[in-house]
């Protein structure tokens, strides 16, 4: 230091700390090297909950510039607190950025009072941010992963596991929000276990957005943990480390109690249980049931395939090369000795799958439509079956036209209900199951046919091929016909009914009665429904639920007819480029304080340059004195987006508190916009004057006397 005075630098004796400390402020920020934290002091946090407190409590003015005070509190305390004070100030600072001037005032929505009340109950709890990384040891420790299906994690040690499934919405979300997700799943449903515990999560995700619905999912994993006192650290781990979770993740609806029966069946009949003994526990009461669930291992099946090679080769030399083993190639009957030209001219359905059924309605054309012509010149293999060697008849293939040849599987199948069928069918043959047991396919085909889910498919397939071939119109095209009709009928009905409305509005015509049928809008609703029948049949329809004649709904039409007109008003005006503002209060008959409020504005309409002045509301007020008007008159246009920068005049009674030049409503209103000059409003002084005229006679004025044409000839002048 001695140094530093020599070279001229003069010391700060009441900032300066001359021991050695551990912790210490310092830019505003607490030091505090002993834990290696930097803290926040308590000052900071009474600031930022005064300021907050002042705008919601209605002490200070919610403007702009009020507002952006404290993001500025906040975000210089992100040093101590990290990205938080940029996630929870995201709706504050749309706001600023939306203001028209730094003075104009702002209207507090759901999501601006949600971020000011948590920083002003929560900011205490967040106080510290550690600057070096500690080794500590944590209480649980948590791994997590997720898939499109669903997502799960698991506790070490305990071995908790928690699993969900997504639905169809979720599933079309990133990758990104569901590992977030996931998170936040695991988190709430351990929360009690991980109350006030060091928590260590694994994943295998470390990317980030700035999307707000991943902001939202992480906002609510901090308030699971500022809730529960949970210290969360999260680490990133390579897919390979994460295998329990990944295993956990799979979609646990592929996997059924019944691939559990045909694997216990498998795994005891290796193990030598007597065959009686599975039938029994099965339910199965033949040899083929039991052979359908019971699957050899893997042993046996390599022995088996070894043999069958052995068999196919031929004895061979002891001095030879031991052969290599090779599997038994698949027969192609497109190879065989059958002519080509004989094979079915129509889509091997054995080697498609229902994606390309889906995807292409030109393939299930292809297989309804294509005959089979040359089927009885086919030669169709032969197999053992029940020591006989059978082979399939065309007379099947003729006499039942569903049916269809697979040659890649040497099996049948029936092309309608596997184009258009439903796979929750209980039946699989001639579907999922092809068919190719030829000793028993006069049974299988008997069966088949009284299915009523194959009647349907049958006629859904009939239909398909008559909409292809424009024989007859598409059953969307049919419905989608019927919805047009029924869109513009509704239309109809209910123009006629807001046109009945506006004309009781643009006559002044009471629109309620004694009763809701009595009323002059029933009257000449019924009125105008003589000459419509569409409207007739809509009001004599004793079953008809929705009517749109109600109070409630004749209220919600005239409300949104009254947007309209304001709208127009509001884009004429701001159109006009300036406008002077009008108000004025009156008492209603409940003594509550209405102001009335109205702009006025030049408007060239069809080359014509028109005064307009146009009422906007009617708008309660809490209180006729000067600190609530000036609010209540600029929140107003605000609300309605009129730019208050254009206003030019202002213009009220003569009141004190409207008028007054230094402390009156008028002087207020100036000090946000300097160019909206104060107007006496002349409705008001005429009605001041004209008292004050009439006493200046003795008597009553006639049409004839001369003092009654001057006094007409003064207020022309004057006022007109």
């Amino acid at each position: 230091m001695a140094n530093q005075i020599r070279d001229g630098f003069v010391a700060n004796e009441i900032k300066s700390v001359w021991t050695p400390q551990q912790s210490i402020e310092w830019l505003g920020f607490i030091w505090n090297l002993s834990n290696s934290t930097l803290e926040l002091p308590n000052k900071k946090f009474q600031g930022l909950k005064l300021c907050i407190s002042a705008l919601l409590e209605g002490t200070r003015r919610p403007t702009c510039r009020n507002l952006a005070k404290v993001c500025g509190k906040i975000i210089s305390m992100k040093p101590a607190l990290g990205s938080i004070c940029q996630i929870m100030t995201r709706n504050l600072h749309m706001m600023i950025n939306s203001r028209i001037y730094w003075d104009s005032f702002v209207h507090f929505n759901d999501e601006i009072l949600q971020e000011l009340r948590f920083w002003y109950f929560q900011c205490e709890n967040l106080h510290f941010k550690c600057i070096t990384p500690m080794l500590r040891i944590p209480e649980r420790i948590i791994y997590s992963d997720a898939s499109e299906y669903a997502d799960a994690g698991f506790t070490v040690g305990d071995n908790h596991i928690v699993h969900f499934m997504w639905d169809k919405e979720y599933r079309t979300k990133s990758y990104t929000w569901r590992e977030l997700k996931a998170v936040k799943n695991i988190l709430e449903s351990l929360q009690l276990m991980l109350c006030g515990k060091l928590v260590k999560l694994y994943t295998d995700n470390q990317n980030g957005s700035m999307k707000l619905d991943l902001q939202v999912i992480s906002l609510n994993i901090f308030h699971i943990c500022l809730n529960n006192n949970i210290v969360l650290e999260v680490e990133w781990i390579p897919r390979n480390e994460n295998t329990c979770a990944d295993a956990l993740r799979l979609d646990k609806g592929k996997f059924g109690l019944h691939s559990l029966r045909s694997g216990g069946a498998s795994t005891a009949a290796n193990f030598g249980i007597s065959e009686k003994l599975l039938k029994a526990h099965g339910r199965w009461g033949s040899d083929r049931s039991t052979d359908g669930y019971i699957k050899d291992n893997i042993q046996s099946q390599m022995a088996r395939l070894n043999d069958v090679v052995e068999a196919e080769a031929g004895p061979c030399d002891s001095q030879s090369a031991e052969p290599v083993p090779k599997a038994p190639e698949t027969p192609s009957f497109e190879s065989s000795s059958v002519k080509s030209d004989y094979l079915p001219n129509y889509l091997d359905i054995g080697k498609l799958s229902k994606e390309d059924f889906n995807r292409n309605d030109n393939v299930k054309l292809q297989i309804m439509k294509k005959k089979w012509e040359t089927v009885d010149d086919f030669s169709f293999p032969a197999r053992d079956i029940g020591g006989i060697k059978r082979n399939l008849s065309s007379v099947w293939l003729k006499k039942h036209t569903w049916l269809r040849y697979s040659v890649s599987r040497d099996a049948l199948y029936c092309a309608c209900c596997v184009l258009f069928g439903n796979d929750n069918t209980r039946d699989k043959s001639f579907v999922t199951t092809p068919v190719s047991d030829w000793s028993n396919i006069h049974n299988y085909i008997k069966q088949h046919e009284r299915l009523e889910s194959h009647s349907h498919n049958d006629q859904c397939s009939l239909h398909f091929v008559d909409v292809k071939e424009s024989k007859t119109k598409p059953t969307t095209s049919l419905l989608s016909t019927k919805y047009k009709e029924d869109i513009g009928r509704n239309r109809h009905i209910l123009s006629q009914i807001i046109d009945v409305l506006i004309l009781c509005g643009r006559q002044n015509i009471a629109i309620k009665g004694h009763t809701p049928e009595k009323s002059n809008f029933m009257a000449i609703l019924r009125h105008t429904a003589k000459k419509d029948e569409i409207l007739k049949s809509h009001l004599d329809n004793q079953l008809a639920k929705v009517k749109y004649t109600s109070p409630d709904i004749q209220n919600e039409i005239l409300t949104m007819c009254g947007e309209i007109v304001r709208n127009r008003i509001i884009r004429d005006c701001n159109k006009a480029n300036f406008f002077a503002l009008i108000g004025d209060e009156a008492t209603d008959v409940s003594t509550q304080e209405q102001m009335s409020i109205c702009v006025r504005f030049v408007d060239n309409i069809d080359g014509k340059i028109l005064m307009r002045e146009e009422f906007l509301r009617f708008v309660r007020a809490s209180a006729t004195t000067v600190e609530v008007l000036p609010d209540l008159f600029i929140s107003t246009l605000e609300q309605y987006e009129i730019q208050i920068g254009n206003m030019r005049a202002q213009g009220y009674d003569g009141a004190a508190n409207m008028s007054g030049i230094h402390k009156g409503v008028q002087a207020r209103i100036k000090e946000i916009v300097p160019t909206a000059n104060y107007v006496h409003c002349k409705a008001h002084v005429l009605n001041l004057v004209e008292p004050c005229h009439c006493t200046c006679f003795p008597r009553p004025l006639r049409q004839n006397d001369d003092g009654y044409n001057t006094g007409n000839s003064v207020f022309l002048s004057l006022f007109c």
